[in-house]
């Protein structure tokens, strides 16, 4: 499966493999990780384990 993306500014992406299990969040960056919000944030820090 392909799918290609594109953004304001001119900026492209070609996706060309299975989609994310995490949902990316955009901003300035974008962003992937296993939590929304602070609150989440703390618990997935709080779960893991060493550096």
């Amino acid at each position: 499966m392909t799918t290609r993306l594109t953004f304001d500014g001119g900026w492209r992406a070609t996706v060309t493999d299975d989609p994310l299990h995490i949902t990316p969040r955009f901003g300035h960056s974008v962003d992937i990780a296993h939590f929304a919000n602070v609150m989440e944030r703390e618990r997935f820090l709080a779960d893991t384990f060493g550096s």
